[in-house]
């Protein structure tokens, strides 16, 4: 593919600051790097399908996400530039498709062996593991909600004499804060967990380092709407 640029028509004027539904007032983005559009879209942002981005970033060819219904809007480029603003955070973005499945039993994290017997069987069943969350007494699977059922069985099946029991969580979704440099500013977590707790939400786990633009974290899903809106506000402006 040689291409001086791809368009993307959509319905939408391109990446928001998060999802309409969720805040009315959320303000288009007029740039993205491709790591942090990649991410977007893995974890919710129904924008384009991540796996779009690879092929770009490999020739550094922008994709420019326009609007159907309002082509002479400016829409979302999606480039090779990482663009860092004054305020790093470039859009929340919440999925309540995602659910959990913790395991628990002793010393877990020390069993040789034990997530590639959890993951190869998972993935025979071509279950999809979207994050692992390690500890010492429990293991947490991020999965689609629709796949935790079978997940469960199959885990059971396998008979680990270490797993004491499972637990499947499916009354949380997940929230993520998406902007290049994110790890490196300081205090930027706690400004997210501030606005959570404000929000009156729980963080029942929590993921990152996997990527440098983007952080998950897992709440109940009965707060998801409040949550994504606290979170919005500290960043972009109350409505």
């Amino acid at each position: 593919m040689d291409s001086r640029e791809l368009q993307i028509w959509k319905d939408v004027d391109g990446f928001l600051t998060a999802a309409p539904d969720m805040v009315p007032t959320a303000k288009p983005l007029e740039y993205l790097a491709y790591e942090e559009a990649a991410e977007l879209s893995y974890f919710g942002a129904s924008i384009l399908h991540p796996r779009t981005v690879e092929p770009l970033a490999k020739k550094r060819i922008p994709a420019v996400i326009k609007n159907t219904y309002s082509p002479d809007v400016a829409g979302t480029i999606v480039g090779p530039d990482k663009h860092q603003k004054d305020e790093v955070i470039k859009s929340v973005v919440a999925n309540r498709k995602i659910g959990a499945l913790r395991i628990h039993g002793a010393s877990l994290g020390q069993q040789l062996g034990f997530l590639k017997q959890v993951v190869s069987a998972l993935s025979e069943a071509e279950i999809n593991i979207i994050s692992v969350i390690t500890a010492q007494t429990a293991v947490n699977f991020l999965l689609n909600k629709n796949d935790i059922p079978l997940s469960r069985r199959i885990i059971e099946n396998l008979k680990i004499p270490y797993v004491d029991h499972l637990e499947p969580l499916t009354d949380v979704a997940l929230i993520g804060v998406v902007g290049e440099g994110l790890v490196e500013t300081r205090g930027l977590a706690a400004r997210v967990f501030t606005s959570v707790a404000a929000a009156g939400a729980n963080v029942e786990m929590i993921t990152s380092g996997a990527s440098k633009v983007a952080q998950y974290f897992v709440i109940k899903e009965n707060f998801l709407q409040q949550t994504v809106q606290a979170v919005h506000a500290e960043f972009f402006g109350a409505p």
